[in-house]
């Protein structure tokens, strides 16, 4: 989602709106911050996306963190268009489809790995996770089963040959999963991150790592949610409000 400011700070005030500050154009609007405001009515729960489902965590979430896939309105259609996974290819019979990562970091500077996505899938579709956008992942190979407590999870159709190859597995194609791979339910997480913090994760802007555009400065609850540009995001050269 590239559609905020040139290296900006943002806030979303809960009971007002939200603030994005474009330190770049301080020159073009004569010291001037560059100042957008949308309007937020609810509380995010977390940013630990596996764990809710509500839609003010996914919106805020998606600027922090990105999948595979991004989406765009093209002659008023959806189409998908690629975000962390530069290309990707599909087998025949559509049960295999094979995601081509970017080199591309997390905003700490770690990379970004074809098993951060296994380990961020893998978390939603743990029957320990009760994570309530399961459903949303439910054509991956063997993801019933796991969710039963019938197969393990290292039995779901997920495989990362190498740090840049995701391979995902279907039980049967998915005309729509290319839309699939831009949602929640399978961004990216990190293992080290999400361990660190328990059930924390994702509670506070220290409590969370992103690679997206944005990253997450302040958390004041019930108040406002403040976010800065991350510098390290693979396109941040198009991150602007115009």
């Amino acid at each position: 989602m590239k559609s905020v400011a040139k290296r900006s700070c943002a806030a979303w005030a809960l009971s007002s709106c939200l603030v994005l500050s474009s330190i770049f154009a301080v020159v073009a609007w004569a010291g001037e911050p560059q100042v957008l405001r949308i309007p937020i009515d609810e509380e995010p729960d977390s940013f630990n996306v596996a764990r809710v489902s509500d839609y003010y965590s996914a919106m805020v979430a998606s600027q922090v963190i990105e999948g595979l896939t991004g989406i765009v309105v093209r002659d008023g259609r959806e189409v998908a268009v690629p975000a962390c996974a530069e290309s990707w290819e599909t087998s025949e019979d559509g049960l295999t489809w094979t995601f081509r990562l970017r080199e591309m970091k997390w905003a700490d500077g770690e990379p970004l790995r074809a098993s951060d996505f296994v380990y961020g899938i893998s978390r939603v579709l743990d029957p320990a996770t009760a994570s309530p956008i399961s459903g949303k992942v439910r054509f991956i190979k063997n993801a019933g089963e796991v969710l039963l407590g019938n197969k393990p999870l290292s039995e779901l159709g997920l495989e990362a040959p190498d740090d840049r190859t995701l391979v995902v597995r279907l039980e049967h194609p998915v005309p729509y999963l290319l839309q699939s791979a831009a949602g929640t339910a399978m961004f990216p997480a990190r293992r080290d991150v999400v361990e660190k913090f328990g059930d924390a994760y994702g509670t506070d802007a220290d409590k969370v790592v992103g690679c997206g555009p944005f990253n997450l400065a302040d958390w004041v609850h019930n108040s406002s949610l403040a976010f800065v540009k991350n510098p390290l995001y693979w396109d941040a050269d198009n991150v602007k409000l115009d």
